[in-house]
């Protein structure tokens, strides 16, 4: 049955400064007839790409919507900046096609034609003992490559005779460390987990954080052997050879990511609400009474025939919710994030620096560094530095090393130098200096993260039209986040 809800002309009144005590007076229309679902807008809250994903999808459906964002711009932490003849991106750097739906999004809205590939992405790099060396992209690299040890080279050979073990509740360095060993687990596994994730293997559910890795296992009984049979299948299927390619490719915009949300805003028009937060979820007997505060202390009250609630984690707590899910909010805000801290710097292009093409370097925790990783970033993107200059983008903090971020009162800019000079022989100082730091940046999928997801479930059950999406429920990076926003419109159009 149709839900309806009566449309609602609110007359605003400042609060009174002691929160939401102030008088509130609306004035509601007194047909149901005129107010029905299809006359309602769905609420999405969030002007983040979990948010955006949503609105878009609704809106290009026919959907009535209304996305509320907190900010005066949209796009969360995806955020581009133009100083000094830089492109400096202060949140996401790149994006891979893992999202087939953010594909179409992005040429619905006319960025096809603006994108960029990253170049030289397959020269990637790890730190051994203070110094770079290339990750191996075949067996013979792997056989000759100073990154382990002739010991560990022999322990990881025989992965594809150990046997599988039961995956619930096992951390990402248990699994790992009883495939491939200890030296494969803190040389190769533990710095991908810090540059992908910012995080502590030790502290990650594997089949969370690494769901396809845990499924190789499962499928095959082997990484090794899993990862064998999925290049073999992909020879014998050219579209999936296609598909597994177009994947791989890492993008972004020629004024950086933040062009994706601009042209969301674009689209979406005046059916933006900036500058407003969401402070109390109501559900009525056909949909849901919002309570909004604007910037300016006035607030007004909106309905909406669903609401999807696309913040961060712990931005739930300050959302007065419905009784009935209050415990479930409670979980679910305490979803946890590792801080991380980013130094955009700029060199001139000679000595050393010239060395540094390809992706990037991650550094293993057993180095010692304050560094967790660096991107060569005008490397993969030469239009992101002046010409003659250089580009680096170094990563550090996370849950390595979190007082980095947390309790520095400066950045710490003498340790970054420091570690530059060390493990890249750079010795000049940079030109050009942009600091950033995130104290909540990327979700993480910690031993138990079984009970966020029995949370949500639990939310969208008991509050029906109540639905979540964002990065801290199944995955972190920008296409995962953005398919979380889908999914939840999805559920609204599949009603």
């Amino acid at each position: 049955m149709p839900r309806s809800v009566k449309p609602l002309i609110a007359i605003r009144e400042p609060c009174d400064g002691t929160g939401f005590v102030g008088r509130e007076r609306c004035i509601l229309a007194a047909s149901d007839a005129q107010g029905n679902a299809e006359q309602s807008p769905v609420i999405v809250i969030g002007g983040g790409i979990a948010g955006l994903a949503a609105a878009w999808k609704l809106a290009r459906a026919g959907k009535k919507i209304r996305l509320i964002e907190k900010d005066r711009r949209l796009g969360g932490v995806i955020r581009s900046l133009r100083k000094d003849g830089f492109l400096i991106e202060e949140g996401p750097n790149t994006v891979q096609n893992h999202s087939d739906e953010l594909g179409e999004m992005r040429r619905a809205l006319g960025l096809e034609d603006r994108l960029l590939f990253a170049t030289g992405t397959e020269k990637k790099y790890l730190v051994r003992f203070g110094r770079v060396h290339p990750v191996p992209t075949g067996v013979l690299s792997s056989v000759t490559s100073p990154l382990l040890s002739l010991r560990g080279k022999v322990r990881l050979a025989v992965e594809p005779w150990v046997k599988p073990f039961p995956l619930a509740g096992v951390s990402a360095e248990e699994f790992i460390r009883r495939r491939i060993g200890r030296e494969g687990y803190e040389r190769l596994f533990e710095p991908v987990v810090a540059g992908i994730y910012a995080g502590d293997p030790r502290e990650m559910e594997m089949r969370y954080a690494f769901p396809k890795l845990t499924a190789l296992v499962e499928n095959s009984g082997s990484l090794i052997r899993g990862a064998v049979e999925r290049m073999r299948r992909a020879r014998r299927d050219r579209a999936l050879q296609k598909r597994q390619k177009r994947q791989a490719m890492i993008f972004s915009f020629p004024e950086g990511l933040e062009e994706l949300p601009r042209a969301v805003e674009k689209f979406l028009g005046d059916r933006l609400l900036l500058g407003t937060r969401a402070r109390k979820i109501e559900p009525i007997d056909h949909g849901f009474r919002l309570t909004l505060e604007k910037g300016d202390g006035m607030k007004e009250q909106v309905f909406g025939s669903d609401v999807v609630l696309a913040v961060p984690a712990h931005a739930l707590s300050g959302i007065e919710m419905p009784p009935e899910v209050r415990k479930a909010c409670e979980v679910l805000a305490g979803a946890p994030y590792a801080p991380v801290g980013i130094a955009a710097l700029g060199y001139k292009d000679q000595g050393p620096l010239r060395r540094l093409e390809g992706f990037g370097v991650l550094v293993p925790a057993v180095e010692r560094r304050s560094i967790l990783g660096v991107l060569f970033s005008s490397s993969l993107f030469p239009e992101r530095a002046p010409r003659g200059m250089r580009l680096l983008t170094i990563f550090y903090g996370g849950r390595r090393n979190p007082e980095m971020v947390l309790d520095e009162k400066e950045f710490p800019r003498e340790a970054i130098l420091r570690d530059l000079q060390e493990i890249f022989g750079i010795e000049e100082e940079p030109l050009f200096e942009h600091w950033i730091r995130y104290p909540k940046a990327i979700a993480q999928y910690l031993l138990g993260h079984g009970r966020i997801l029995k949370a949500q479930e639990r939310l969208e059950a008991r509050c029906p039209g109540l639905l979540l999406a964002g990065s801290y429920l199944t995955g972190a990076s920008v296409p995962a986040t953005a398919d979380s926003g889908f999914r939840a419109a999805e559920k609204i159009l599949s009603r």
